[in-house]
């Protein structure tokens, strides 16, 4: 893989900044969805996703991705593109498994958690939550991530697959 942003690498536009606290015309919204890709940042995963209710854009956004758009998500916003952001809750001490209105994009068919390597924590907690969500977890170190397109899921370093209480093998592509 190149050193280069996955932007520059794929000639991807991402001029257009999107407040989800600010009333937006539909012109502003036909707008953002007339880009290349929307890139969801990082963050407060909560508040993130709170806000993205708020305006509506929850619904527009799933509805664009499923449609052929492209997000890229860092952080939160990659989490945010998951059925859930469950696993969001290991970053205040919470646990994953009492999350009840965590639903989020439900783009993908994994749970995702950034920052793997931010506290030796994180892996057991991640663990013990793989016993109770059906979901594969896909863990990965800052530096590290996944591309998912087309069905297919190509990892960008080393990312960890955890599922069923288990490190088991990745189930994709390495670039």
């Amino acid at each position: 893989m190149s050193g280069k942003p996955i932007t520059a690498q794929y000639d991807i536009d991402l001029s257009i900044f999107y407040d989800l606290d600010e009333v937006h015309s539909r012109s502003e919204v036909d707008d953002l969805l007339a880009c290349d890709a929307i890139h969801l940042s990082g963050g407060d995963t909560v508040a993130f996703l709170n806000r993205m209710k708020r305006s509506g854009m929850l619904v527009v956004l799933r509805d664009w991705a499923e449609n052929g758009g492209i997000l890229i998500g860092t952080s939160a916003g990659a989490i945010l593109m998951t059925p859930t952001i469950a696993v969001d809750a290991l970053f205040s001490g919470q646990h994953p498994e009492e999350v009840l209105e965590g639903g989020a994009l439900d783009l993908l068919s994994f749970e995702f958690f950034p920052h793997l390597d931010a506290d030796p924590k994180f892996l057991p907690a991640l663990l013990r939550y793989s016993k109770q969500t059906p979901r594969t977890i896909i863990g990965c170190s800052d530096g590290e991530g996944v591309v998912v397109a087309e069905g297919n899921i190509e990892c960008v370093g080393k990312p960890m697959w955890i599922s069923n209480g288990e490190v088991v093998p990745a189930q994709t592509t390495e670039i």
